[in-house]
């Protein structure tokens, strides 16, 4: 038995030792593989911000008196509304709107001050933009917020003008304490997720399009009629690319917590032991993919048809929650999804392997699945 592993191993270590020459070779393809993640964690890093902020705002001040002028500058100075112009009529908001040029316009009618001193009630208008309906339910909530404020600064206003001390009134404060995040900036969560996302694309990608390629030149041939088993030619393809995804790991990670400033809760041991079984898994899918295609482009297309559901299916970007009940159990099919869960978990929770089983297990089995179901492929391309 000993002297059947040793075999095993010797076969394995001289195909990774082929493996590694090759890439080591084709410098195109080492770039690929090195800068492309770099690249596109400084992109999304970037890009994949969803915080609300600075939203171009319109004003329309018809009363012209001092209250009005200081519910707008509530507005504005609360950081999440921007002035873009002033305009005297409303009508004149649609151009602003259609143009594309405000997502608010803030509309504060004629004897709005005459109204609220007179304790009446007041219609203020607020067009909001709902073209990107995320953005449009934040800046109407927004301006919920800001303006209720502004009605229990007045309620106050006139308790104390009859003698009642603000102190003496029963309010309701609420004590608001924010765990895991509590800048609440959204570069917390986005970067972790997008860790994932490029660890699978690099991984899954270029291992399908390695093994294609052989294809193409005919060495795969060549591996056929010599000794090595066909687990062992899947082992010993996967190899080189499980230390290139640790390599792209270091890259990502030295670029979120340091150019991007997010911080590590959890171990950074355990992040990588974990991440290790994920990039198994994803190298699995990409060797099963490699058995179907005949092309390195019909490798890359069938590549992107993996590559969509794990995005949109695994609560990267889009909350798991908040989709139809039916969704919500396909998600259970992704891959993706438990190791976007870990990695957050790791990074913002900092959570431990008891915390994590829940997500491991399904993960791992995924991986056995994708390497088994690809070793069994790839023997019969080869018969």
């Amino acid at each position: 038995m000993e002297s059947f592993w040793a075999e095993a191993a010797g076969r394995v270590g001289q195909v990774v030792k082929k493996e590694v020459i090759q890439i080591l070779r084709d410098r195109k393809f080492l770039v690929l593989v090195l800068v492309t993640p770099v690249l596109q964690t400084i992109i999304f890093g970037y890009v994949a911000n969803v915080d609300v902020t600075d939203i171009p705002t319109v004003v329309c001040d018809q009363d012209r008196s001092r209250a009005s002028r200081e519910l707008a500058d509530r507005f504005l100075q609360s950081g999440f509304f921007s002035r873009a112009g002033t305009i005297d009529d409303p009508r004149e908001a649609d151009g602003w709107l259609d143009g594309g040029k405000a997502k608010v316009v803030l509309v504060i009618p004629f004897g709005y001050s005459k109204e609220v001193a007179g304790k009446k009630t007041s219609e203020v208008q607020v067009l909001v933009d709902a073209t990107n309906s995320n953005v449009a339910g934040i800046a109407a909530s927004y301006a919920s917020a800001i303006v209720a404020e502004t009605n229990v600064d007045m309620l106050l206003t006139r308790l104390q003008r009859i003698g009642i001390r603000a102190q003496e009134t029963v309010l309701v404060e609420p004590e608001t304490r924010v765990w895991y995040n509590p800048e609440l900036k959204s570069v917390n969560f986005m970067v972790p997720g997008m860790l994932c996302v490029i660890l699978l694309t690099s991984t899954m990608n270029l291992t399908g399009i390695s093994m294609v390629r052989e294809k193409e030149r005919g060495t795969a041939e060549q591996l056929a009629v010599t000794p090595v088993r066909s687990w062992e030619v899947v082992l010993a393809k996967v190899l080189p690319f499980i230390g290139i995804g640790f390599i792209n790991i270091v890259f990502i990670l030295f670029l979120g917590i340091f150019w991007f400033g997010v911080p590590l809760a959890g171990s950074l041991g355990l992040l990588f032991a974990l991440s290790g079984i994920f990039i198994f898994t994803s190298l699995g899918l990409g060797v099963l993919i490699s058995t179907v295609a005949a092309t390195q482009q019909q490798a890359m297309m069938m590549a992107q048809f993996f590559m969509v559901p794990n995005m949109l299916l695994s609560g990267f970007m889009f909350p798991i929650a908040n989709m139809p009940a039916a969704v919500q159990y396909v998600t259970y099919l992704v891959p993706l999804r438990y190791y976007v869960e870990i990695v957050r978990r790791i990074f913002m929770k900092g959570a431990g392997l008891p915390e994590l089983w829940n997500q491991l297990v399904p993960l791992a089995v995924f991986g056995i699945v994708a390497v088994g179901v690809a070793s069994l492929r790839f023997r019969k391309v080869q018969k």
